[in-house]
């Protein structure tokens, strides 16, 4: 844990499997993915070392958004088996009881997931091949609706709302702005090592995102992207996600 925008060292949150993705909801309290064995999303309150809630008994939850709606909680859970691949996601209304679970059958694999303010879920993903797939589950509806980018990232990553745009990593460096079906802009990060994964958008002027294998979490000017300008670059371990909490 760092402050921000300061990025001094507060200290660190242990006793996890394989933590990935974090989301927040608007009162500050965050949730972290655990995709390993345990299954188990925890969430913790603002600047808290012991979580006050736990989601288990999930089949590798990867990545998470909060609707700011109403407070429900979104998951993106993965099926995988010799025989299966299937992406899905499970909704807990206020963030706890048993999820909903809704598919979208073109998924064989979930990547990120966001809402917009008007608490409508956009989500990424493989579809069969490996190829890229994007769709929305509008408010108040059980069925996604399938999504074809003007112009489409070359692999699905994480997906984050701006305040006026869906944002889509690529795993890569690059970021696409996207209104509906039209990617609007581009945003290319400098990162040593090209391992975007899982970035956060705290205002209208920065973006933070981590380079994974370089052990790194940047700032940057958005959305101009380019160069970090700050850097958080000793004392981490793969950084995946990055969320802050206010």
């Amino acid at each position: 844990m760092y402050t921000y925008p300061g990025l001094s060292y507060t200290g660190e949150l242990t006793g996890f499997v394989q933590p990935l993705f974090d989301c927040v909801d608007k009162s500050g309290n965050v949730w972290i993915s655990d995709y390993g064995s345990s299954g188990t999303l925890y969430e913790y309150a603002h600047g808290g070392t012991t979580p006050i809630n736990e989601l288990t008994d999930l089949s590798y939850p990867y990545a998470c958004a909060v609707n700011r709606q109403n407070g429900d909680l979104a998951v993106a859970v993965n099926i995988e088996t010799s025989s299966t691949n299937l992406g899905e996601i499970a909704m807990y209304h206020n963030g706890s009881g048993r999820p909903t679970v809704y598919t979208d059958p073109n998924f064989t694999l979930n990547s990120g997931l966001a809402y917009d303010n008007s608490g409508n879920l956009f989500v990424d993903g493989f579809a069969a091949g490996d190829v890229f797939h994007y769709a929305e589950l509008s408010a108040g509806s059980s069925a996604f609706t399938d999504i074809t980018l003007s112009t489409t990232p070359s692999s699905p990553g994480t997906v984050a709302w701006d305040g006026q745009h869906i944002d889509i990593g690529d795993d890569s460096s690059t970021i696409y702005q996207t209104q509906g079906s039209t990617v609007v802009n581009t945003i290319s990060l400098n990162l040593s090592k090209d391992t975007l994964r899982g970035f956060f958008v705290p205002s209208d002027k920065r973006l933070i995102a981590p380079d994974a294998y370089a052990n790194t979490v940047g700032v940057f000017r958005y959305p101009h992207g380019a160069s970090a300008k700050k850097s958080i670059t000793s004392g981490l371990n793969t950084p995946w996600g990055v969320v802050v909490s206010k």
